[in-house]
């Protein structure tokens, strides 16, 4: 079944960036889509970096989980 349809600019498969648990979604692209992915590894080295960056994902969590909530 459908969870979401994502526009652009938004992400998704960020749970896997914080533990090592398998996804828990597919994902399907309706249109020609581009798309930036990073590892792990690389995240944490930029979130050391910029602690903003992972704080800005966790409210994205915080409002998908408020969402499928309500």
């Amino acid at each position: 079944s459908e969870l979401a349809q994502l526009s652009s600019g938004q992400l998704f498969g960020e749970m896997a960036l914080f533990d090592n648990d398998r996804r828990s979604a597919t994902v399907v692209a309706l249109v020609e889509t581009e798309l930036l992915s990073i590892d792990r590894d690389r995240f944490n080295s930029l979130a050391y970096q910029r602690p903003e960056m992972p704080m800005q994902i966790a409210k994205v969590l915080a409002q998908r989980l408020r969402a499928a909530n309500s």
